[in-house]
Protein backbone atom coordinates (compact mmCIF):
# COMPACT_ATOMS: atom_id res chain seq x y z
CA UNK A 1 0.00 0.00 0.00
CA UNK A 2 0.87 3.37 -0.70
CA UNK A 3 2.18 6.07 2.12
CA UNK A 4 -0.39 8.02 3.99
CA UNK A 5 -0.29 11.53 2.89
CA UNK A 6 -1.48 13.81 6.25
CA UNK A 7 -2.11 17.09 5.24
CA UNK A 8 0.89 18.06 7.19
CA UNK A 9 3.04 16.25 5.25
CA UNK A 10 1.53 17.31 1.95
CA UNK A 11 2.58 21.26 3.28
CA UNK A 12 6.02 20.38 4.01
CA UNK A 13 6.33 18.76 0.58
CA UNK A 14 4.81 21.72 -1.31
CA UNK A 15 7.11 24.52 0.52
CA UNK A 16 10.05 22.20 -0.31
CA UNK A 17 9.32 22.45 -3.66
CA UNK A 18 8.45 26.12 -3.54
CA UNK A 19 12.10 26.28 -2.20
CA UNK A 20 13.70 24.14 -4.21
CA UNK A 21 12.44 25.95 -7.40
CA UNK A 22 12.97 29.34 -6.26
CA UNK A 23 16.80 28.60 -5.53
CA UNK A 24 16.99 27.08 -9.06
CA UNK A 25 15.68 30.19 -10.57
CA UNK A 26 18.20 32.41 -8.42
CA UNK A 27 20.55 29.73 -9.87
CA UNK A 28 21.84 28.42 -6.09
CA UNK A 29 21.61 32.17 -4.75
CA UNK A 30 19.68 31.64 -1.66
CA UNK A 31 19.47 35.54 -0.77
CA UNK A 32 18.27 35.93 -4.57
CA UNK A 33 16.10 32.70 -3.61
CA UNK A 34 14.65 34.95 -0.64
CA UNK A 35 14.19 37.66 -2.05
CA UNK A 36 12.07 35.32 -4.96
CA UNK A 37 9.99 34.34 -2.10
CA UNK A 38 9.49 37.59 -0.50
CA UNK A 39 10.94 36.63 2.74
CA UNK A 40 13.98 38.03 4.61
CA UNK A 41 17.55 36.02 4.34
CA UNK A 42 16.60 35.20 8.59
CA UNK A 43 13.44 33.33 7.44
CA UNK A 44 14.60 31.72 4.49
CA UNK A 45 17.87 30.18 6.70
CA UNK A 46 15.15 29.23 9.15
CA UNK A 47 12.44 27.48 7.06
CA UNK A 48 15.38 25.92 4.79
CA UNK A 49 16.61 24.16 7.84
CA UNK A 50 13.71 23.05 9.44
CA UNK A 51 12.61 21.47 5.87
CA UNK A 52 16.16 20.03 5.92
CA UNK A 53 17.15 21.97 2.34
CA UNK A 54 20.68 23.00 3.94
CA UNK A 55 23.40 21.33 2.21
CA UNK A 56 20.96 20.57 -1.30
CA UNK A 57 23.35 19.81 -4.15
CA UNK A 58 21.91 21.62 -7.48
CA UNK A 59 22.38 20.20 -11.16
CA UNK A 60 24.69 22.41 -12.68
CA UNK A 61 24.59 22.19 -17.11
CA UNK A 62 26.88 20.01 -17.07
CA UNK A 63 25.38 16.96 -15.24
CA UNK A 64 27.84 17.87 -12.26
CA UNK A 65 26.23 18.23 -8.30
CA UNK A 66 27.25 21.65 -7.31
CA UNK A 67 26.05 23.38 -3.92
CA UNK A 68 24.28 26.55 -3.79
CA UNK A 69 26.10 30.02 -3.50
CA UNK A 70 25.44 31.75 -0.18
Amino acid sequence: RGTLVTYANAVVATEKRKFERALVQASGNRIAAAKILGMSRATYFRRAKDLGLIGLKLPSSNGRERKPAL
